[in-house]
């Protein structure tokens, strides 16, 4: 440092450094990059060395009279660019990360206002046998949301956002809710008699009273807890084992069943499979979508089916468009199905219409 530098400490583990630099685009980053050099070295404190690691955000003022306090800003926001991309790194301000901080408090600022006034939609997809007749052997219930211009937000957009503020919670209850209302109508009105699966976040499967509401949900709807199924992710579980596994057998105490979903595309691993008292495996269309042509895809998911029939779990292929992947996965020893070959993901009245009117593709392909 110079002695012009100024050092601030803005509070907790926050700190300012005001350096005036050289004319130089790559001197405000050798700087920054000197920084972190030093705290490679550990620090001792009452004999016990502690290593530091820092999250670096720079904004440059390349023309006189800029605003001070905007620029401490940009260099906040660039610094949690840095922290968002994994620590012990550096980050120069630009103006595209502005705009996405705009974007994300606008979209998060509508989906709150949209979870409060029950705007969400669910939209449902059948699953079904790979074996004629293409019974409908379950649906999958899948969120939906439009935005203030009535177009349909990308669920990969959305769901993450939903999950790093805190919203998922209150989502899946009002998913959980809505599903089984759902399900119960459509048994009811002698249309469709399966399970209807749920995707449940980790905070809300993590829950203390998680598995209460769910059977106060089912009571409530008088849904038959067989016609409700959990559907959790792989890297829900690998966070805290013991609880995924006692909240498993919770739910099997009241009859409902648990299917790990995009199997394989997460922390897979034998020792989680051979721990979680799971009912079903939904394979990640990741390894359907070549399928199977690609031998490597082949091969995973044969290793999946095998390893699945030795412990007596079923298996669910996601991603099936083709009726050469349907037959494929057949042979292969697959049972079910999910995808586009069969139907679409529909909504409550149009899924209804279509199972009125026999309008589900797997059925007008026999």
């Amino acid at each position: 440092m110079g002695t012009s530098d100024l050092v601030f400490r803005l509070g907790g583990d926050e700190f300012l450094i005001a350096s005036i630099a050289r004319r130089d685009r790559n001197a405000p980053r050798r700087f920054a990059q000197g920084i972190l050099n030093l705290l490679k070295s550990p620090l001792e404190l009452n004999q016990i060395d502690f290593v530091v690691r820092a999250s670096i955000g720079i904004s440059l003022c390349l023309e006189p009279g800029l605003d001070v306090e905007q620029l401490v800003n940009d260099a906040d926001l660039a610094m949690y660019q840095a922290k968002a991309n994994g620590g012990n790194c550096i980050r120069v301000y630009r103006l595209s990360m502005r705009e996405q901080l705009d974007f994300v408090t606008k979209t998060v600022h509508r989906l709150r206002k949209s979870i409060e006034l029950k705007q969400l939609e669910l939209h449902y997809q059948l699953q079904f046998e790979l074996c004629p007749p293409y019974r409908p052997s379950g649906l999958e219930a899948l969120l939906r949301w439009r935005d203030h211009e009535n177009n349909y937000i990308a669920p990969e957009i959305f769901i993450p956002l939903a999950e790093e503020h805190g919203l998922m919670p209150e989502i899946n209850k009002w998913v959980l809710s809505r599903a089984c209302e759902d399900n119960k109508v459509l048994i009811s009105e002698g249309l469709l008699d399966v399970a209807v699966a749920v995707n449940i976040c980790g905070r809300f499967f993590a829950q203390d009273d998680f598995v209460a509401l769910v059977s106060t949900t089912l009571s409530r709807v008088a849904l038959p807890v067989s016609r409700l199924e959990v559907e959790v992710t792989e890297t829900i579980a690998i966070h805290d084992v013991s609880r995924a596994v006692d909240t498993i057998i919770a739910l099997h105490d009241i009859g409902v069943e648990v299917a790990i979903d995009d199997f394989g595309a997460g922390y897979f691993s034998l020792k989680l499979l051979k721990s979680l008292p799971v009912d079903r495996l939904k394979i990640d269309k990741l390894f359907i979508s070549d399928f199977p042509n690609n031998a490597f895809d082949k091969a995973v998911v044969q290793a999946v089916l095998n390893i699945a029939k030795s412990v007596g779990v079923q298996v669910v292929a996601e991603g099936v468009e083709t009726l050469e992947q349907a037959n494929a996965l057949r042979e292969q020893g697959c049972q079910f199905g999910q995808g586009y070959w069969y139907s679409k993901p529909l909504s409550i009245d149009d899924l209804k219409e279509a199972l009125k009117n026999n309008h589900i593709f797997g059925q007008r392909c026999l």
